[in-house]
């Protein structure tokens, strides 16, 4: 009995991809009980240097055709159980690929339960609706969103990462309500959640949501 084939997206940043795969792999250590190598899913990451996508000018054919080919290569490996590990690219998306994937701010929807939500992510995704068109989000204002695009910048230039912790507890703080869980809806913010250690509100990480669905639906939906 083997665990269902895994493909994941990355590129979107690149390190998210990493991140992703990485604790998929931890999932399936802690949750399946995997030790030896065969024991494991196989894993296929397929970092693609995408267009551009965090800026005005967006070119949504050249992105959709980008994710298409992402996601087709990541199938001729044999790949059924299929994520992205960025949340905006989920704005271009044709339904075909939405229905194939794993949908990250869909699964978000599910842990958010009904509630609203506050969304920490990038302008594209807030222009997009990427969340607000799953669950009730509330965003930051202009001066603290332009704050969060800035950082979420130099997390990908992989610029000082312990600066950038520290800036995203800053940001927290300055955006938190006790009444409303806070989404980490950028996956660069994964990347740096350590700085949000202690933050006594509740964090929401898409990311690690993906992760044990990706995990799951590999090892619950097993073929001979």
């Amino acid at each position: 009995m083997k665990p269902k084939n895994i493909g994941i997206v990355g590129g979107a940043g690149p390190m998210a991809g990493v991140l992703l795969t990485e604790r998929v792999l931890a999932l399936a250590s802690s949750l399946y009980q995997c030790q030896r190598d065969r024991d494991f899913p196989q894993v296929t990451l397929f970092s693609f240097p995408f267009s551009e996508m965090l800026t005005d000018t967006v070119q949504e054919e050249i992105l959709k055709g980008e994710l298409t080919r992402a996601l087709d290569t990541l199938k001729r490996t044999g790949a059924e159980v299929l994520a992205i590990a960025c949340n905006t690219v989920h704005a271009f998306l044709s339904p075909e690929m939405r229905a194939s994937i794993i949908h990250m701010p869909l699964m978000t929807r599910e842990r958010v339960r009904g509630r609203r939500a506050m969304v920490l992510s990038t302008s594209t995704s807030v222009k997009k609706n990427v969340h607000g068109a799953c669950f009730p989000s509330v965003y930051p204002g202009k001066e603290v969103q332009r704050e969060i695009d800035l950082l979420i910048d130099r997390v990908l230039r992989r610029e000082d990462l312990d600066l950038c912790k520290r800036e995203l507890k800053r940001i927290v703080e300055a955006v938190e309500r006790p009444d409303l869980p806070l989404v980490l809806g950028c996956t660069e913010l994964s990347l740096i959640k350590e700085g949000l250690v202690g933050f006594e509100g509740e964090i929401i990480d898409p990311l690690e949501i993906v992760a044990q669905e990706v995990i799951e639906k590999s090892f619950n939906n097993k073929e001979k």
